[in-house]
């Protein structure tokens, strides 16, 4: 049982920042979490086939928040109708292989062919403050979606957390024009909980997707040469990201870990060859993970970073990278909510009660949901009916004190 958000939510069992500095018997703690991220153009393919290879961790070492950026989704519009009532198949297939691990999907966000989703262990949900989504279109000027970049931003504890997946304008020649899009996002301003952030401001940031930056001033048979002999350095010497990151131009916050993998696009598909045609697009590292230098108490350790090179279905292949962050964890003993039993009255409708501390902050979003216990996603819910806000009980509710903490007692009736 909890009480959450429909757009930023917090979990029954948490105490609220402000109840949190009030409570002695809730403590706060700078703990390690890790982070996989794992992003892949799919060049409009659907997942017909097995994609377990995108889980690239160790099932006795999970982390404890997954990142799944896809770009090139099917969209057309056949597609899209089906996806809006079915969602999409992508999303199906990790929910489906997530949740048997014991996550849960705590945000999706689409824009045309671009998807991100986030996922999160259950046992951390508690930690859970608030998520926000946001997208920024790039194509046509700033018209179109085809190019352009989820926002996703999560709470855990008092950190924040934003994971940014994005689709950057395509060839060689368009260098200027992808450091100008990638300026555009990272000032893009968004609603987070009450207030307006912007991307730049996130404790973390990680930034990934064919970010389309190409291997520059070499011809494409010598790159073919130095991949074959496995001779990655002088490639990424040549890397337009690279150079942008070294010479502190656009992308001068970021870092990325050591590339030892051959470059991910363009592949012939289903099959290991390079599409050397008469297109001469020279192999390139398209697909990146990026992460934000961290400032102040907290860090970030990458773990790992390589590419998935067994599934072939796209002309790229997919990238993923691991990491291991600092943020506070609340240790809760004394929720905010309490949930007494809950029974059936005799319409055989769920009768709910509960307390709330004085001290939480209700809004107007709030609402109580039943789920399954193997619930895949936030949105899985079975029913749910909004809850009262406190402030507004002013004649309806029982007052109780109890450890000199005043606590309402409310109650409410979910149908079925």
């Amino acid at each position: 049982m909890e009480i959450r958000n429909r757009q930023s939510f917090f979990y029954a069992r948490l105490t609220d920042q402000e109840s949190t500095s009030e409570s002695d018997s809730n403590q706060s703690s700078w703990q390690n979490l890790k982070l996989y991220i794992c992003t892949w153009n799919v060049n409009t393919k659907s997942p017909n086939f097995d994609i377990k290879e995108l889980i690239q961790f160790d099932l006795s070492d999970m982390p404890s928040i997954c990142a799944f950026g896809f770009q090139e989704i099917n969209s057309k519009p056949w597609q899209r109708i089906l996806d809006f009532f079915l969602n999409d198949p992508w999303t199906n297939k990790l929910d489906e292989i997530l949740g048997k691990m014991n996550y849960a999907r705590v945000q999706s966000t689409r824009l045309v062919g671009i998807l991100l989703n986030i996922y999160v262990k259950k046992t951390l949900l508690p930690n859970v403050i608030c998520c926000s989504q946001d997208w920024i279109r790039l194509g046509l000027y700033g018209f179109w979606g085809n190019k352009g970049a989820n926002i996703c931003s999560i709470k855990i504890g008092t950190t924040n957390i934003c994971f940014v997946n994005t689709h950057l304008s395509a060839h060689e020649h368009q260098d200027k024009e992808r450091l100008i899009e990638h300026s555009k996002i990272m000032y893009h301003s968004f609603q987070f909980g009450d207030s307006i952030q912007s991307v730049i401001d996130q404790n973390y940031l990680f930034f990934f997707g064919d970010l389309n930056f190409r291997v520059e001033n070499l011809d494409i048979f010598h790159v073919k040469d130095l991949i074959d002999r496995e001779e990655f350095k002088l490639l990424q010497e040549n890397d337009q990201l690279q150079k942008s990151i070294n010479k502190e131009k656009c992308f001068s916050l970021f870092k990325e870990d050591t590339i030892n993998f051959p470059p991910t696009y363009k592949f012939i598909l289903n099959t290991d060859d390079y599409d050397l045609s008469k297109k001469n697009r020279v192999p390139s590292y398209c697909d990146r993970v990026l992460f934000k230098i961290p400032t102040d108490d907290f860090f970030c350790r990458p773990l790992k970073y390589n590419h998935i090179p067994c599934l072939k279905q796209s002309d790229h292949r997919p990238v993923y990278a691991s990491f291991e962050i600092r943020t506070i964890l609340l240790q809760i003993n004394d929720p905010a909510v309490f949930f007494f039993n809950i029974c059936a009255n005799n319409d055989q409708n769920l009768e709910i009660n509960y307390q709330v501390k004085n001290s939480f902050n209700t809004h107007l979003r709030d609402w109580i949901a039943i789920y399954d216990e193997n619930f895949k996603s936030i949105d899985d819910y079975i029913t749910y009916k909004w809850a009262p806000r406190v402030e507004e009980l002013e004649n309806s509710f029982v007052q109780c004190f109890e450890k000199s903490n005043l606590k309402i007692q409310l109650k409410i009736i979910l149908k079925f």
